[in-house]
């Protein structure tokens, strides 16, 4: 909560399974919330007042 906007959060799309089997990563290889605050804020078509610092 809050790292984008105040009072709002992120929600995270999983794509659908394609039939092939892969190795999932452990919790400690997982994508952290500042990389995924970082990947938002790099994209292209970010309103810039929702920027965190």
């Amino acid at each position: 909560m809050d790292k984008i906007r105040k009072g709002s959060g992120l929600a995270l799309r999983f794509p659908k399974f394609t039939g092939k089997i892969r190795f999932e990563k452990t919790s400690e290889n997982a994508t952290s919330i500042d990389e995924i605050v970082t990947l938002y804020n790099s994209q292209k078509r970010v309103v810039q007042d929702e920027k965190i610092n």
